[in-house]
């Protein structure tokens, strides 16, 4: 469908962004205190902050469902019995910590792969 497509593309293209503008970070210099040229070679931070940047989406999610946004069933006699089951448990807090600490190992892997390596072939190999 359209919508699939404009999809890919805007994944293509924010993704490109990304890998620019992380690349040309890793291309800044600054003096240091000694006088001297120093490259920003820090793909743990980088990839940190981008950690921070998706917790702001939870934050997104958060005030919305404050909001109101969602809206969920409060009425007990129209729930049925298997309704009820399903809405019973309380999800726990850290399920998503495993899939989450991957995510941060593999940015941080990948940011150090492009410190390694030029922008067109991190994006190849990604």
């Amino acid at each position: 469908t359209p919508f699939q497509i404009f999809i890919s593309f805007l994944m293509v293209f924010t993704g490109s962004i990304n890998t620019l503008s992380v690349k040309g970070a890793d291309m800044m210099e600054a003096v240091n205190s000694a006088g001297e040229y120093v490259p920003f070679n820090h793909p743990f931070f980088q990839a940190n902050v981008m950690m921070v940047g998706e917790m702001l989406c939870m934050l997104a999610y958060v005030i919305y469902w404050a909001c109101g946004g969602l809206k969920h069933d409060t009425d007990e006699e129209a729930q049925t019995d298997d309704d009820k089951k399903e809405s019973a448990g309380k999800p726990n807090m850290f399920l998503f910590l495993p899939p989450a600490l991957c995510d941060v190992t593999a940015t941080s892997m990948m940011y150090i792969g492009l410190n390694l390596t030029t922008a067109s072939q991190f994006q190849m190999l990604r």
